[in-house]
């Protein structure tokens, strides 16, 4: 597995096109990586948007095909971009209330310290939404 950055669009629009709450609408303005196999099949991909200057935070929505692309050393390279090379405070994702595979359940909310880059204040928030 390897990361390949977007700089076309597609891999924001495979990523809307696999989560109904967003869809042909996309993400508006936005930065995205994708997880792909050896033959160059996409696995996953992570949109990073809704950067809120200000207050220092970005949206990540993730989609994927297999949960095989899920490695820490992915994970890591991939919070590198957000916390390392942007220097971004907080990420947050929103999951939907019904995803079980993502260890989500109603009202449920997390929040955790990322393992990778140097800034102390930044965190990493999930939160579900119905």
């Amino acid at each position: 597995m390897k990361l390949a950055i977007d700089g076309s669009g597609a891999v924001a629009r495979w990523v809307a096109a696999r989560l109904p709450h967003v869809g042909a609408a996309g993400f508006g303005p936005n930065a995205a990586i994708a997880v792909v196999s050896q033959d160059e099949t996409i696995m996953a991909g992570v949109v990073f948007h809704d950067w809120q200057e200000l207050a220092g935070t970005m949206q990540l929505s993730c989609a994927a095909d297999t949960p095989r692309w899920a490695t820490r050393r992915i994970v890591s390279a991939l919070l590198a971009y957000p916390f390392v090379q942007l220097a971004v405070n907080k990420c947050w994702t929103a999951t939907d209330h019904a995803n079980a595979r993502c260890g989500s359940s109603r009202g449920s909310a997390s929040s955790r310290k990322p393992s990778c880059g140097t800034n102390s204040a930044a965190s990493i928030t999930r939160s579900s939404v119905r």
